[in-house]
This record gives structure tokens, C-alpha cells and sequence, in this order.
């Protein structure tokens, strides 16, 4: 009913698109500065569309009101291009995920370590600080070794 009432010229829109569809002009050979009629048709069609797989993947939906991505992929499931596409975002996304919790499993490992390096310098003030060459003392080991 949206895309009706604009259609009709009952309803304004607000555009919330115009950036990114102008960077996508531009990226995909158009206009690097496209005429706004332009990003308004093409922001209609766009919400229009998005509009129609979302109401398509709804009425599927398990939970009333509640669209998931299984969903839209049902909703889309007859047009492999776009099948084949949401379903490499979602892989994508299942990979960003990883790394970012991979990267702060490892930022826990690097302050944990760091931790017990703090403590183990409290338990053995003998030791030299990390900063200061032990090589000289390495170095008169071996001498006094006689090797």
C-alpha cells in the first residue's frame, strides 16, 4: 500500500538511499554526480522490491511479524541469481562474525599472557626486566662453561 500511495502522489517519501544508490551509479559506470530524478526512481524501484520480498517472506515466516533470513531466501528461492547472492552475504556475514570473535578470543589470550608475564616478574624480582640485554650474561655462561 506504500508503493501505491507514492505512486499516486498521496505520500512523500523521505529518501534515506540518495548516497549509497549514487555511489552505486557511479561504481557501476554511471554519473559520478547522477541527476536526483534518477536516484528517485531508482530508490522506488529499490524499496519496492525490498517491500515485496519482505511481504513474500513473511507470509512464510514460522513467527508471525518476525521475517528471518531463511526466510527471504524462501521468499527468493525461484531466482537463483538472487538466491546465489543472499546466500553468499549470509556466508559472508557468518565469516565476519568468526573473525571478529577469533580476534577478541586472541586479544583475551594476548592480555592473559601479558597478565601472568606481570605476575611472574612480582614472583621472581631476580629476573631482569623485559627491556634490559641479558645477552652479555648469556654470553659469559658459555665462556665459564669452557666450551
Amino acid at each position: 500500500w506504500v508503493t501505491e500511495a507514492l505512486r499516486r502522489g498521496s505520500m512523500e517519501r523521505k529518501r534515506v538511499f540518495t548516497g549509497e544508490l549514487s555511489a552505486m551509479v557511479y561504481g557501476f559506470g554511471g554519473d559520478e554526480a547522477p541527476d536526483a530524478a534518477t536516484l528517485d526512481v531508482l530508490e522506488d524501484a529499490m524499496v519496492e522490491f525490498v517491500a515485496g520480498v519482505v511481504q513474500r517472506a513473511s507470509a512464510v515466516a514460522h513467527k508471525p511479524g518476525k521475517v528471518r533470513a531463511q526466510d527471504v531466501l524462501c521468499a527468493i528461492r525461484n531466482n537463483p541469481k538472487q538466491w546465489g547472492r543472499a546466500k553468499e552475504l549470509l556466508l559472508l556475514k557468518k565469516e565476519i562474525e568468526e573473525a571478529k570473535r577469533t580476534s577478541r578470543v586472541n586479544e583475551n589470550a594476548i592480555d592473559a599472557l601479558e597478565s601472568y608475564a606481570d605476575d611472574d616478574a612480582a614472583l621472581h624480582p631476580e629476573l631482569p626486566p623485559e627491556d634490559e640485554d641479558i645477552e652479555p650474561a648469556l654470553n659469559s655462561g658459555d665462556e665459564a662453561g669452557g666450551v
